[in-house]
């Protein structure tokens, strides 16, 4: 079995049995050449002749599949194609048998071998160790772990880079399992296991994301990133308070609205809120020129916001609040990006995929913790 790979570590090609699997941006095809699926974010689209089947996957809490269905063509119903259970550290129990290889934490399963591919490595879930050594190890454990030795709560998506902080105070501790590429965040502390001989020291953390995975973690590298702010959900009302969020008669105002959220309006958060509630913590005056040391974590997501995507997140918090829908507010942060070059301190520009996920992901929060209905109790006209 051989397999062909690109200059950054992408899976192109496996030859297998004689049997050729060419794999092209999550699009899987057949040895003659046809196209076998296109993976999407629920699941996949499997070609069935000359069109497509779609099939969905329910994932638990650290995206492990656990049930594929799709709607059967024939009779309209909702079917179970496969069901599937693991093991801690991902040993497959036995489930309804069906042909999805993508499993363990959404990766693919090799027949051939019964190992899953993390990109960067390949991981054995019969033992619960990557196959191949860290080529830059963390010496406090071992370099073939996998998920920080806490598979219950870690997940390590392509085997390679974790972003630890401190749970006491946020600062940023340094990077563990450094492979290629592909980044997320823990925030924890160290803690002994084991007695005599079998004592260890193993992390203890809890996983997150960074609304840029990219630029967030160029900038933690390089030294501008370095503490992690954690954000109550009390803290979050009182801000958007603060700014006139919670003020009833502005309720479904896209006028006000839209005049609150140019430059250096109430809404403009990253400029009105942030550089003066989080000054102490060092938080950027002028954040695009100057940009902050600081990731901002909202009681109950999972994941982390830059300065500027903080005030997405806050803006578009705000707005569902408001009254207006997630797409409405997405659409409303493009068009704002477009007319107002000059308020906005930048060049004419379409809002960027992460200024997006921050702005939905502050919807989220609003609509988790209920803030349309505190809004409602506030006193009105």
């Amino acid at each position: 079995m051989t397999y062909i790979y690109d200059a950054a570590g992408r899976k192109l090609r496996k030859v297998s049995s004689g049997t050729t699997t060419d794999y092209v941006s999550g699009i899987q095809y057949k040895a003659d050449g046809t196209i076998d699926f296109v993976q999407t974010e629920e699941g996949l689209a499997k070609r069935t002749g000359s069109s497509y089947a779609y099939y969905y996957n329910l994932k638990d809490h650290l995206g492990n599949v656990r049930t594929t269905f799709y709607r059967n063509p024939n009779n309209n119903n909702t079917e179970v194609l496969q069901q599937d259970d693991y093991y801690a550290f991902g040993f497959r129990k036995t489930g309804a048998v069906g042909d999805n290889k993508f499993l363990y934490n959404g990766k693919e399963l090799q027949d051939e071998t019964g190992l899953y591919d993390y990109g960067a490595r390949f991981y054995d879930p019969i033992i619960g160790r990557f196959t191949t050594v860290d080529p830059k190890p963390n010496y406090s454990m071992s370099s073939y772990a996998a998920f920080l030795n806490n598979p219950i709560l870690i997940v390590d998506p392509l085997g390679d880079t974790t972003y630890r902080f401190s749970q006491v105070d946020g600062k940023y501790i340094g990077m563990y399992d450094l492979d290629i590429a592909g980044q997320v965040g823990s925030y924890g502390s160290m803690k002994t296991i084991g007695k005599g001989k079998d004592k260890q020291e193993v992390w203890d953390g809890q996983r997150f994301e960074f609304a840029d995975p990219v630029s967030d973690a160029e900038q933690i590298r390089d030294g501008i990133i370095n503490s992690l702010v954690f954000v109550s959900n009390t803290e979050m009302k009182e801000m958007l308070t603060a700014q006139g969020a919670f003020n009833y008669d502005d309720k479904n105002s896209a006028w006000r609205f839209y005049q609150n959220s140019k430059g250096n309006q109430r809404f403009d958060y990253s400029y009105s809120v942030i550089p003066i509630k989080y000054a102490a913590q060092g938080a950027s005056s002028s954040p695009l020129e100057i940009p902050s040391p600081l990731l901002f974590l909202p009681q109950g997501d999972n994941t982390a916001h830059n300065h500027m995507n903080f005030g997405n997140y806050l803006w578009g918090a705000s707005g569902y609040t408001l009254g207006f829908e997630v797409g409405t507010l997405q659409l409303g942060a493009h068009l704002n990006s477009i007319k107002n070059p000059g308020s906005n301190g930048y060049p004419r520009q379409w809002d960027s995929k992460d200024d997006q996920n921050s702005i939905k992901k502050g919807v989220f929060h609003a609509e988790r913790f209920k803030y349309r209905t505190i809004l409602e109790m506030r006193p009105h006209r």
